[in-house]
């Protein structure tokens, strides 16, 4: 049954390829939209644009663990291989987005008497579509 109500930041996971980040702790859905400006003499000093070119990308970080994701991320990110994302809750009847992307960033972090911790960025390669959890 889909969800009602706010969304808990909580159940929003990546999965690629069907299998989610390991310890994750934040993650984030960017779409943009770039576009030209066609500003001209008759617009009265009021700018102009026409939407062109779509595009998105998947951030995220999460806990450093030996037996977590990074080594698979390593390997997506030094093969250069395309995975199929999906950003999700996995409720059935909630929306989910998925598509195609590369890895563009893997980062690790080691502070002083805290948590390692690691960083990562998706590129999306083609279209991004909206479906429903079944």
């Amino acid at each position: 049954m889909a969800s009602t109500g706010f969304v808990e930041g909580t159940d929003l996971l990546v999965y690629f390829n069907g299998t989610a980040i390991a310890y994750s702790k934040n993650c984030t859905l960017n779409m943009n939209l770039a576009n030209a400006e066609t500003t001209n003499k008759d617009d009265s000093g009021w700018k102009g644009v026409l939407p062109t070119k779509r595009d998105w990308s998947v951030d995220g970080d999460g806990l450093y663990n030996y037996g977590g994701s990074v080594s698979t991320l390593f390997g997506l990110f030094n093969n250069r291989t395309r995975v199929s994302l999906k950003f999700s809750n996995n409720t059935s009847g909630d929306k989910y987005y998925s598509g195609y992307a590369y890895i563009t960033k893997l980062q690790i972090s080691g502070p002083d008497a805290e948590t390692a911790t690691y960083s990562f960025s998706f590129a999306g390669d083609g279209q991004l579509s909206e479906y429903t959890v079944t």
